[in-house]
C-alpha cells in the first residue's frame, strides 16, 4: 500500500481512460464522453481481460485512417488481445496484439465464423453501423461467444430515434432498434419469473445478469445461468398462470408482440442458438 501510494503521488499511476482518449484523439472520449462508464466497470478488471473484440475501427474508407478506440484500449487493457472489425480495410493498424478483419457486422455468416475462430471474448463492444437491424443481429450471433461473467457494450443507442439508422422519434416501438433491443434483454433477465416454459424470453436460452442503460450507452453482464425466482412455488406458479389467461395476457398475446418487432423471433433464437449458444 505504502509503494502504491509513493507511485500514485509521483505520476506513475497508469493513466486513466480519459487521459488516453485524449492523447488518440478517440471519439468515446472527446465527443461522447462514455469514460466514466467505461472506468466504473472495466478499470478493476482491465489487467485480466485476454480478449477484446471491437466493431467498428472508424476512419470510413480514408487511407490510413481509424483506430483511435484500438490504440487506446491497447493501453488500457495492457495484456489483451485486440481483435478490431470493419468495412473497410484497415490492416494497417495490424500490430502483434491488435489485429483487424473486413467483415461487415449484417453478415451474420462471416460474423459466427470469425467468433468461432478467434472466441471466446472477454469484452465486445459494439461501436458499428449503429443501426438497430444490424446491433441486433450482432448480439444474437455473438453474445454465445461472450465469457460468463463478461460485458457486452452497445455504443450510440441515440441511434434508436434517427431515422438515417431505421430508428425514429415520432414511431413508438419502432422494431429492432438498440432501445426495443434493451428493453427485451430485461425480460431475459427477469425470465425466472415467468410462469411459462415456452415464452420467448426464456428460449433464448441466454441468461443476463446485469443491464446498465446510460445516456447513449448499454453494458449488458452475461451469466452462466438465469437467476431462479425467489417468491414463485409450483402452486403460486399455476395461479398466476391462470390469472394470465384470464386477463387475455397469455403465450398468444406475448408471441405476437415479441413477433412483430422480431428482435427474438422463434426462427433466429433457433439459428443464433446453434450457432453456439
Amino acid at each position: 500500500m505504502a509503494l502504491q501510494s509513493l507511485l500514485t503521488k509521483i505520476g506513475c499511476r497508469s493513466p486513466s481512460l480519459e487521459q488516453l482518449g485524449h492523447k488518440y484523439k478517440c471519439d468515446k472520449v472527446t465527443v461522447h464522453h462514455y469514460e466514466d462508464r467505461y472506468e466504473q466497470h472495466l478499470r478493476p478488471i482491465r489487467k485480466d481481460l485476454r480478449n477484446i473484440l471491437e466493431i467498428g475501427v472508424g476512419g470510413g474508407n480514408a487511407p490510413n485512417s481509424g483506430g483511435e478506440s484500438l490504440w487506446m484500449w491497447q493501453d488500457y487493457f495492457p495484456h489483451a488481445r485486440l481483435y478490431g472489425l470493419d468495412i473497410y480495410d484497415k490492416h494497417h493498424l495490424d500490430n502483434n496484439r491488435i489485429h483487424t478483419f473486413i467483415i461487415d457486422q449484417s453478415n451474420t455468416d462471416s460474423l459466427s465464423e470469425f467468433a468461432r475462430k478467434h472466441g471466446p471474448f472477454d469484452l465486445i463492444i459494439d461501436d458499428g453501423s449503429h443501426r438497430g437491424v444490424d446491433i441486433t443481429a450482432a448480439l444474437r450471433v455473438l453474445y454465445p461467444y461472450l465469457k460468463d461473467d463478461c460485458y457486452y457494450v452497445i455504443e450510440d443507442i441515440q441511434t434508436s430515434y434517427w431515422g438515417d439508422f431505421g430508428g425514429s422519434s415520432i414511431a413508438y416501438n419502432v422494431p429492432e432498434t438498440a432501445t426495443n433491443l434493451l428493453k427485451h434483454l430485461i425480460d431475459i433477465i427477469h425470465s425466472g419469473e415467468m410462469t411459462c416454459e415456452d415464452t420467448p424470453a426464456k428460449q433464448t436460452g441466454w441468461a443476463v445478469s446485469e443491464l446498465h442503460v446510460y445516456h447513449n450507452i448499454a453494458f449488458i453482464k452475461k451469466t452462466a445461468t438465469v437467476a431462479p425466482s425467489r417468491v414463485l412455488n409450483q402452486e403460486y406458479a399455476a395461479h398466476q398462470r391462470m390469472m394470465d389467461e384470464k386477463n387475455n395476457r397469455g403465450l398468444e398475446v406475448a408471441n405476437q408482440h415479441w413477433g412483430q418487432d422480431a428482435v427474438f423471433r422463434h426462427d433466429v433464437l433457433s439459428k443464433s442458438c446453434q450457432n453456439g449458444g
